[in-house]
């Protein structure tokens, strides 16, 4: 697990101070700022082409076929992961959205970028106040996070510990005479483990769909499709029949790559 304390350093403190007496319902906090203008700084260093509401995509862990990346060097791929790290919860575009349309309702002398009505072009801004922050964000962009640091208590045999689970509390007492597995000495931290991808059959899928549909039926469990709602049966295979694929061809456009009906044949994943 990476640390992201402190990581805005002065930079959110200065940013901070220039918004005390501020109403920021509207606008960002201190930090929120300082996240916006490093996802923008990443789009300007690897797809300076793509619009800024763009950067979602980024943040998805996948690996698009978009022309923007395929020469991208190793230097701008370690940024890429690093801050797709950082802002992981920028992922939804509804979400990032969001925050540029907020981000925009900043004062201007403490924004480093101008983004227009479509949150389409965005331009650097020459600022007074903390203007070399983009050498702060090509730091942080550079530089893998520290790792977590914490002590941990190690169970033992014959003892009572208090477990605590949200608002939940209980007591977990281990057995004298049970034999506990030695201490692990750590995780695995070099290399990278890949899997093949798994390849399922559609109608597999329609079938679970439909066993799923007889338990909540069994169950008398409402469920919501986000088509209608209903009651047990054919409520999951409804909804799957309504699946379709699309097939991201660059960061403005998309097209439908297939559609999925429930007569689909066994060769189609």
């Amino acid at each position: 697990m990476r640390s992201t304390y402190d990581l805005w350093g002065r930079l959110e403190k200065e940013l901070r101070k220039h918004l005390k007496g501020v109403d920021t319902a509207d606008g960002l906090g201190a930090k929120q700022i300082c996240e916006v203008e490093l996802g923008l700084y990443l789009l300007s260093q690897i797809a300076p082409a793509a619009p800024a509401r763009a950067l979602w995509v980024l943040l998805t862990g996948y690996e698009f076929p978009l022309p923007e990346l395929q020469s991208l060097s190793r230097k701008q791929r370690s940024m890429w992961n690093i801050v797709r790290h950082i802002l992981l919860h920028f992922k939804n575009s509804r979400h990032w959205v969001e925050m540029l349309e907020r981000y925009s309702n900043v004062d201007e002398r403490l924004r480093l970028y101008d983004i227009d009505g479509n949150y389409d072009r965005f331009t650097k801004r020459t600022i007074s106040i903390e203007a070399r922050r983009e050498d702060v964000y090509s730091k942080i962009a550079q530089q893998p996070l520290p790792h977590v640091t914490r002590k941990i208590h190690w169970a033992e045999a014959g003892n009572t510990y208090l477990c605590v689970d949200k608002r939940k509390r209980t007591h977990v007492t281990i057995p004298a005479d049970m034999s506990l597995p030695p201490i692990p000495q750590g995780h695995t931290l070099s290399g990278e483990s890949s899997r093949p991808p798994l390849s399922i059959p559609w109608d597999e899928l329609l079938k679970t769909a439909q066993w799923m549909d007889e338990q909540l039926a069994q169950g008398g469990i409402r469920v919501a499709t986000g088509i209608e709602q209903c009651s047990g049966y054919a409520c999951i295979s409804l909804a799957m029949r309504t699946v379709n694929l699309f097939l991201l061809t660059s960061f403005n456009s998309r097209e439908r790559y297939t559609s999925l009906g429930w007569s689909a044949p066994a060769s189609r994943h």
